[in-house]
């Protein structure tokens, strides 16, 4: 039986409100956070957004970076993606492709950003997912 998309949402705000208290409802604010908890919710916001299968909790990924300031993000984003993305040998070309669909509706300036980290890997289905955004 298929979970509904609520409970998805549930257990995501759980997670990011066990961080830091009330972050769903404050994410605008990021940047007033302790810088740790504040680096911990963007990498569960990576990982629910880029590392999923499910499309509920890509979608939860999606709305939450999407109210991240952008100039905190833009500080932030680089480190965090170090630390959780493209870690598992066979995921990179998926991984490149959720995180470049987060950036392009809300942070396209991050898009090139992002590209060029992502040619670093030099890999074949990488390289095709950036065809795609260029």
């Amino acid at each position: 039986m298929e979970e509904h998309p609520s409970s998805y949402e549930d257990r995501f705000r759980r997670r990011l409100d066990t961080i830091q208290a009330g972050a769903w409802e404050r994410l605008e604010q990021i940047g007033t956070f302790p810088p740790e908890a504040a680096r911990a919710l963007l990498r569960e916001i990576l990982e629910t957004g880029c590392l999923a299968q499910n499309a509920a909790n890509i979608l939860l990924g999606r709305e939450a970076l999407a109210r991240l300031p952008g100039g905190w993000l833009r500080e932030n984003l680089p480190g965090a993606a170090e630390d959780c993305l493209f870690r598992d040998p066979g995921w990179e070309e998926w991984e490149f492709r959720r995180l470049a669909e987060m950036l392009e509706q809300s942070f396209p300036d991050l898009l090139a950003w992002w590209v060029g980290y992502a040619r670093r890997l030099n890999d074949p289905g990488v390289e095709e997912a950036i065809q795609d955004y260029i």
